[in-house]
This record gives structure tokens, sequence and C-alpha cells, in this order.
């Protein structure tokens, strides 16, 4: 299977980031890659970029790093989990205060911040206050 891996130093704003689980689907997206790769080319049209999920949380680290390098089109392939952390790689926990578990100022649930927000009027973001 020929994947071409996305470096650090490959990023660019304008790329399409492909977060791919090759695992997913009893290992069937992995064996499969070559004519789903070239179905996303033609649906992007271009050669989108590929990012493999290696391990339990890569799909929310590679979210948070291709965000971070401004990234604006990441398209998770395949595995439920591999979905989950990316959309969990969109924001970044905001920690306040001391971490005591008796401290009743301390929200009951984290306070998360989007990264990069992107968009032309950010509806979502203005409705959450962002």
């Amino acid at each position: 299977m020929s994947i071409d891996i996305l470096s650090q130093r490959e990023r660019t704003s304008n790329e399409t980031v492909l977060i791919v689980n090759p695992n997913s689907r009893g290992g069937s997206t992995g064996k499969n890659w070559k004519s789903l790769y070239n179905q996303m080319k033609e649906f992007f049209g271009e050669n989108p970029q590929v990012a493999l999920s290696q391990k339990s949380g890569d799909g929310t680290t590679l979210t948070w790093d291709f965000l971070r390098k401004g990234i604006k089109k990441i398209v998770v392939l395949e595995g439920d989990g591999t979905i989950n952390e990316a959309a969990n790689g969109f924001f970044e926990e905001i920690t306040l205060g001391n971490n005591n578990s008796n401290d009743k100022t301390r929200p009951a649930s984290p306070i998360l911040k989007p990264i990069n927000p992107s968009g032309s009027r950010n509806v979502l973001a203005k409705s959450l206050d962002w």
C-alpha cells in the first residue's frame, strides 16, 4: 500500500488532509486504500495529503496539529473512534484555578476553546458565545 504521509513541514493552509484509520472496517480501509484514495482525488479535484491514525488518540492529536498549522480542510475516513477523536481535536481544554476537587468554584464541565475557528460567519461559534 502506497500512502503519501503528510510531514510537519509539508502542511499548508490550502491543502486537504485526510486522516485515515487503515484498520477500520476490519482492515478493509487499508486493503482498499488505492481505490478509496482515487475516489478522494476525484471528489476534491486535487491530491489530498494523508495522515494515518496508528494508535488510540492519533485522531485528536493530528486534527489539533493540522488546525494549529492553518489547515482548513480535514476529512476523516472510517472508524467511529477516529471520527470522535478528530472532533475532539477541534478544541483545547482551558484550565481554571487549581485542580482541587473540593474547589466549588470549578465548573462541572471542562471549558473548551475552539482551535482556529473559520468561516464567513461562524454562526455556531457565535451561538456558543465563543
